[in-house]
């Protein structure tokens, strides 16, 4: 309607009105969709205040990876956003209310330290246009390393060349200001609403289309300038562009190429495939660029214990720790490390402190239970287990161990209903067989008992058993 100025009054209401009501068709079903699952009428996801945290915060840099120092965990999404949020207002949340305590702690900030959040802002405005694609969990520099063609195009089909011709053809074309206001305000719009939070290089990603047909349009001018002979007004936009090509390439993180999340990540799936020293190595160059990036010193942790290098570590989990102190993950871990080593005692405790800072965290409670069992306090261990199978129902290992302490505590019943179900899951769980034909055995059960004693001794036969404590 305020665009075709030129039209009726009447007409210009009516097709505001049209647009009013495509709008309401839109959010309509958000709000829907967010009252029926959370009890509240809104019109953005629950994760809009966290999100909003993340991007302004006391620790904030622009980047997502900041939250770790400002949080002391490896990631503010979905659940741990609740979770954080419920154990520091010590209550259950809905999802409108986690949404709105982390934007009051951002507004906190905000209000606190209004000079440092405007530096972060502007930080933040420069990260958008910058010629850098700041990776997510894709890292397009690492693609570039095996792919020439990636390569090739690397150098010229980036924000760098990108952003100086558009701001090239916005000035050329700003004769023609009143046609095109309304691309001017939705480029502003999406590169300001990207600056209010943190940059993703997708999340800027829409701004593309608009910034790609005005420097198609600046190309046309510059070369009417040439063909023209107008050397002055082409060297002063030529000058333009080169001074927004300078502040748009100038390097404003600490490396260049692969960034330490897509390390990282490419880490994990080498570690998924089988490739032990290769997920190593390639964690490494994570920490080689960052060494305070603690989800890597936590995978490499994992890695090392895996290869039997228990000493390294235990010294990269104790380094992930310290540099984010309610990692869940990597407390249970450690304490798994201590168990396996033979002390229980030091272990018990990171898994108590892992529960406390994450009670959802299945292995925790399943490595509690175990390790006070193996102390010998069994009635102490059924909690602990129980949890782990509430948690992780299909777990054949929590059911089993479960199990374990049931036929401890002669507690035959119960017993041999939980390796039942453990097998259930896992019928080639051979300790499982061999334990539930012992709890049948002592129910009188004979035939039953021989039988799954035999299958215990088949599969016994083809391959050994894993240990009481299971890896990450």
């Amino acid at each position: 309607g305020l665009f075709f100025s030129q039209e009726p009054f009447a007409e210009r209401l009516r097709w505001s009105g049209l647009f009013l009501a495509g709008l309401f068709l839109v959010l309509l079903p958000v709000g829907s969709r967010n009252l029926s699952v959370g009890g509240e009428f809104k019109l953005t996801t629950a994760q809009f205040g966290a999100n909003f945290f993340i991007g302004n915060n006391p620790s904030a840099d622009g980047t997502y990876g900041s939250i770790r120092h400002a949080i002391g965990e490896p990631q503010l999404e979905g659940r741990d956003a609740a979770r954080i949020a419920e154990r520091e207002a010590a209550r259950p949340l809905s999802p409108g209310e986690v949404s709105d305590f982390w934007f009051q702690k951002s507004l906190e900030y905000i209000r606190s330290q209004p000079a440092h959040w405007f530096r972060l802002l502007f930080k933040k405005w420069l990260l958008v246009w910058n010629a850098r694609e700041i990776e997510d969990s894709d890292d397009f520099y690492i693609y570039q390393t095996w792919s020439g063609l990636l390569t090739f195009f690397g150098w010229l089909n980036h924000f760098g060349i990108l952003a100086p011709l558009a701001a090239a053809g916005v000035w050329l074309t700003r004769s023609q200001w009143r046609r095109l206001w309304l691309l001017y305000v939705m480029i502003l719009s999406l590169a300001i609403s990207v600056t209010l939070f943190y940059v993703f290089g997708r999340y800027r990603y829409p701004l593309v289309p608009f910034l790609v047909l005005f420097a198609g349009a600046g190309l046309v001018q510059i070369l009417g300038l040439m063909k023209e002979h107008a050397w002055r007004s082409l060297s002063l936009v030529l000058a333009g562009a080169l001074a927004v090509g300078v502040a748009v390439n100038w390097p404003m993180l600490r490396y260049r190429g692969p960034g330490p999340g897509g390390y990282n990540n490419l880490s994990n799936a080498y570690y998924k495939e089988g490739q032990m020293n290769e997920a190593v190595e390639t964690v490494l160059k994570a920490i080689e660029l960052e060494p305070h990036y603690g989800v890597a010193h936590y995978n490499l942790g994992n890695l090392y214990a895996a290869q039997g290098r228990f000493g390294l570590a235990r010294r990269h989990l104790e380094e992930a720790l310290r540099l984010h102190p309610n990692y869940a993950d990597a407390t249970s871990n450690l304490g798994q490390l201590l168990a396996e080593q033979g002390d229980l005692e030091a272990g018990i405790p990171y898994f108590r402190k892992a529960i406390e800072l994450n009670s959802s965290l299945t292995r925790a409670h399943l490595n509690l239970g175990v390790g006070l069992a193996k102390q010998g306090r069994i009635e102490d261990a059924v909690q602990p287990l129980q949890q782990a199978v509430a948690l992780a129902p299909n777990s054949a290992e929590a059911l089993y161990y479960l199990g374990s302490v049931y036929a401890a505590l002669s507690r035959y019943e119960e017993a041999a209903k939980s390796f039942r179900e453990a097998l259930h899951i896992r019928a080639d769980f051979a300790q499982a067989h061999e334990s539930l034909a012992q709890v049948l055995s002592l129910q009188g059960k004979k035939k039953e008992a021989a039988h799954h004693h035999q299958e215990a001794l088949r599969l016994l036969g083809k391959r050994n058993q894993s240990s009481v404590f299971h890896g990450p």
